[in-house]
């Protein structure tokens, strides 16, 4: 049995970043391993510090009074969901000890027989504007594995001035998977191979999902909206769609600010009640990578309507299971109704689920 040490953006208060390491990390365990989450990452996501990054940028910097009044107020908003997904992340993940410097990190790093940069956005620009070392594993200075799971790099635009240290950091990789097919494209496009996989959380059946779900009290039908790009105005037509059909709408975010936009506002459910609240949805809305994931897993009649900026992650998944037609770009909400072959898309997801467990194994052997 090795120690296969996963570093991954797990502590991201942000229910897809959470699902991804856990499903990861269980996975691993499947194939007959003992994996662990290094947990070098918490305390760049303090309030505290999420705070002080945005009065720094803020347009009201020079005044000293507004600008406390603008860290108190997104202190606020910031701390809870912080402190509920901590919870979480230490429920469900074999985390390490944690580490709050990074020149500490790299000097005591976790030894493992295998380290393991896992999914989400790993390798794009992080909050501060740059890409951050640590996923490129440039730590481990010996022989030890160095391989990648799903590992996705976001934005192509936005990680272009950093192109040649990317590459230049993966060419050291004894092998690499990645989660979009751009991402598959821009490694070949630099001389690099990899591979494509599911996401972690298409890797766990429903049951497994089960395992971890809160049931909780919910309309008998309803509409769940979960979007990750705070649209007021998507939030607008989506409770007229649910009017107009006779439905409860549940309006999920993380945001208490957003208690103003509407009907349906559902503050901060844990991750676990999220996961029965997609599961027993009648309709989902999604504008989310993860959301889409789950609907696809969970088999739930879904559309997803995409900003530009924002597309291209959920394409790739989409085209996976030929659900392309499943994007809408205005507010035709009525194509959620239109029913989905889940027949055919089960069979893609057991087989690519299948190679994805193989090539899984296949990083996790020395």
């Amino acid at each position: 049995m090795k120690k296969i040490a996963i570093i991954t953006r797990h502590a991201v208060p942000n229910y897809g970043s959470l699902y991804q390491a856990y499903a990861l990390q269980e996975a691993i365990k499947k194939i007959n391993n003992e994996p662990f989450i290094v947990d070098a990452e918490y305390s760049y996501y303090s309030a505290d510090k999420i705070s002080k990054d945005a009065m720094k940028t803020s347009k009201y910097k020079k005044i000293p009074l507004i600008n406390v009044i603008s860290y108190l107020i997104k202190y606020v908003r910031y701390s809870k969901p912080i402190k509920i997904f901590r919870i979480y992340q230490k429920k469900w993940l074999n985390l390490s000890r944690k580490y709050t410097d990074k020149e500490e990190f790299y000097k005591n790093y976790p030894k493992a027989d295998i380290y393991m940069i896992g999914s989400d956005q790993v390798w794009n620009i992080m909050p501060d504007g740059k890409i951050e070392s640590m996923y490129f594993l440039d730590f481990v200075k010996d022989k030890t594995k160095k391989v990648s799971y799903a590992a996705s790099f976001g934005s192509e635009k936005k990680i272009k001035t950093e192109l040649a240290d990317i590459t230049n950091y993966l060419k050291d990789f004894d092998k690499i998977t990645v989660r979009e097919n751009d991402g598959l494209r821009i490694l070949r496009e630099n001389g690099v191979l990899g591979e494509q996989v599911l996401d972690p959380t298409l890797l766990l059946n429903i049951n497994d999902w089960n395992l971890v779900m809160e049931n909780i009290n919910l309309p008998n039908e309803y509409i769940l909206l979960y979007q990750v790009n705070h649209n007021k105005d998507l939030c607008k037509k989506a409770a007229a769609f649910a009017k107009r059909k006779g439905m409860k709408l549940i309006r999920v975010t993380n945001d208490m600010s957003e208690i103003f936009w509407g009907e349906g506002f559902t503050y901060l459910p844990t991750p676990a009640q999220f996961l029965y609240i997609i599961k027993n949805a009648k309709y989902v809305i999604t504008d989310s990578f993860h959301g889409t994931c789950f609907c696809i897993n969970f088999n739930k009649n879904f559309i997803d309507v995409l900003p530009e900026n924002h597309s291209q992650r959920n394409r790739s998944v989409l085209d996976f299971f030929d659900l392309t037609d499943r994007i809408i770009s205005d507010d035709k909400f009525d194509f959620v109704e239109q029913s989905i072959d889940w027949s055919k898309v089960n069979n893609i997801l057991m087989e690519q689920r299948k190679i994805s467990m193989i090539e899984l194994k296949s990083l996790c052997e020395i």
